[in-house]
């Protein structure tokens, strides 16, 4: 059973055409109600969007706003085998700044999560992680991103969105970024 917080967004959503997920943004949630969202409310969005079948059709997904969550909802994506890009540094886009110390997520559920998707789909091209993994990246996230940057070099190194090729950057973000997207350039 859906908490109120899930049935809220899943209601809004579902009022739209079913071909609108390929993305799930949370950051086109009314700001108030993210900061709410616990690690319950959205995995239950995510195990919604698997049980109706629309997990296949999601391609990216942004946490946008979700400042409570700790990273255990997440744990659902790793059966979106067509997942390309995520980006959980928590904070919104729409103001055009990204806070920096606004992140909550537990640093191990997350790597976990995102290597066992890798492991299993490789499919993932887009993958921006929060300031704080990355200021002193874990053994884990190190080992993380290599793979990912790995996994990108044997599907091609070519972006789902234009076509170009992705660079491993190893500036303060270390991101999977596309040089084309403002989305994944903030």
């Amino acid at each position: 059973q859906l908490r109120e917080a899930s049935r809220a967004i899943v209601t809004s959503a579902v009022a739209g055409s079913c071909d609108d997920w390929d993305t799930v943004d949370f950051g086109e949630v009314e700001p108030s109600l993210a900061a709410r969202l616990s690690d319950d409310d959205v995995e239950s969005v995510f195990v919604c969007l698997l049980r109706c079948e629309l997990g296949h059709r999601v391609r990216s997904v942004f946490l946008a706003g979700c400042t409570g969550v700790r990273g255990e909802c997440i744990r659902p994506l790793r059966h979106f085998g067509n997942l390309l890009q995520v980006d959980l540094r928590l904070v919104g886009r729409k103001s055009g700044a990204y806070e920096t110390g606004v992140c909550s997520l537990e640093e191990d559920s997350v790597i976990g999560t995102l290597n066992r998707h890798v492991r299993t789909w490789g499919c993932l091209k887009h993958v921006l992680l929060p300031e704080k993994f990355l200021l002193e990246p874990s053994n884990a996230t190190q080992q993380f991103l290599l793979q990912l940057s790995e996994s990108v070099e044997r599907c091609g190194g070519v972006c789902s969105n234009c076509d170009q090729a992705l660079v491993f950057q190893e500036n303060g973000r270390r991101a999977i970024d596309c040089a084309s997207d403002p989305r994944w350039n903030g």
